[in-house]
């Protein structure tokens, strides 16, 4: 879920707004827009997608969950969870 929100962050930064998967979420994906950069998106995406192995590899899942919360802590996306 995460990596669909940061992947229509980045289609927003390009004006793909017809094709986000969060719709409904419309104003977390143009506050994060204005927070981050697309090459910010872009590093985050990959690094999830990086911890997306793990999965695979049968990594501990309370692991790869510290790891998220540790690549993701200054995000946004950790703060609207909490408010």
């Amino acid at each position: 879920m995460v990596i669909a929100l940061l992947s229509d962050v980045a289609g927003y930064q390009l004006g793909k707004q017809s094709y986000l998967v969060n719709s409904d979420q419309i104003l977390s994906v143009q506050k994060l827009s204005s927070v981050y950069d697309s090459r910010q998106i872009a590093e985050k995406i990959l690094v999830l997608q990086n911890l997306l192995g793990w999965v695979d590899d049968n990594v501990n899942e309370k692991l790869i969950f510290e790891q998220v919360l540790f690549k993701l802590s200054f995000s946004d996306i950790l703060i609207d969870s909490l408010v």
